[in-house]
């Protein structure tokens, strides 16, 4: 404990060099990640963790983090990135030198979700699943039902969580050997502001906006408009059309986070720049890119 307050003090004196250090990025086979709030001493929590991450490639026996994330908002934390070996013992921490800090699981980083499907299984109940796969790591299933006609009808596919960061690529249900494919769920949109990406808790829309003209004052189901009009991207259909470019960027990002496990704002980002601006063409931003010189050194 010594080691580490004397090294935390140390990074007080090193913030001129770190202050703009937001991320350190990795690529762990096993990573758990734990949260780590910013409480009072904001950004020095994050250049204490990285740091360590400076020591661990020393082979310094106090190495723990593989990465660090910094998550933007009101209340801002620190996403710490470990081993499965330290995961346990970095989650009874309570202080860092003299500043006490809470490290929680993470709540969706350290697990994941994979679509099984075989309709052998669809007589099978969701008991006897997690009966059946509870060794192999299964916590949750839920099997996708589709509306027809006004009734749910039962499909062959079920969602399976698991109690690790990483996808398993199959699982053995009794003698089936069965793949599974990552679990991309549709973009949350929010029904009072109609747009993506944040909850009821963090909406911050004061009025209720029309899912089908854009209008604010009254919900789509007291409408008396004849035209659609998308409240995201302004195009001719309503809010909920998954033909909306902004649906299938949301979408995107869902798939990035989850293929990649990583957060939000990292998967948005990655999006982001690999997706050219409206009215501008995939070749045109590829003849916008500077070329790189054949000289000779």
């Amino acid at each position: 404990m010594r080691a580490v307050a004397a090294l935390f003090a140390s990074c007080f004196s090193w913030t001129a060099i770190y202050s703009h250090v937001l991320a350190v990025r990795g690529d762990p086979l096993d990573g758990w990640c734990t949260v780590v709030p910013s409480v009072s001493i904001g950004w020095y929590l994050a250049t204490f963790v990285v740091r360590l991450l400076r020591i661990k490639r020393r082979g310094h026996s106090l190495g723990l983090a593989l990465r660090v994330v910094i998550v933007p908002g009101g209340d801002s934390q620190r996403i710490v990135q470990v081993d499965s070996k330290h995961a346990s013992v970095i989650s009874k921490l309570t202080h860092l030198g003299t500043f006490p800090v809470e490290t929680p699981f993470h709540k969706t980083l350290n697990v994941s979700r994979g679509v099984l499907s075989n309709p052998d299984f669809i007589h099978v109940t969701r008991a006897e699943l997690l009966e059946e796969l509870r060794d192999q790591n299964v916590c949750a299933a839920r099997r996708i039902n589709i509306r027809r006609d006004g009734r749910l009808i039962p499909t062959q596919h079920v969602v399976l969580t698991f109690q690790t960061p990483v996808l398993p690529k199959s699982i053995k249900a009794g003698y089936i050997n069965c793949k599974l494919r990552p679990y991309i769920p549709n973009p949350l949109r929010r029904f009072k502001c109609q747009r993506y990406g944040h909850s009821q808790q963090s909406c911050r829309g004061t009025n209720t906006v029309c899912g089908k003209c854009a209008e604010s004052g009254h919900e789509i189901n007291v409408c008396t408009s004849d035209t659609f009009k998308c409240r995201n991207c302004s195009g001719p259909h309503a809010a909920s059309s998954k033909s909306c470019p902004t649906w299938i960027f949301e979408k995107e990002v869902i798939a990035v986070k989850i293929k990649k496990n990583i957060t939000f704002p990292e998967a948005r980002q990655i999006v982001k720049d690999r997706t050219p601006e409206v009215g501008i063409s995939y070749s045109s931003t590829v003849q916008m890119q500077p070329k790189l010189g054949n000289n000779a050194s």
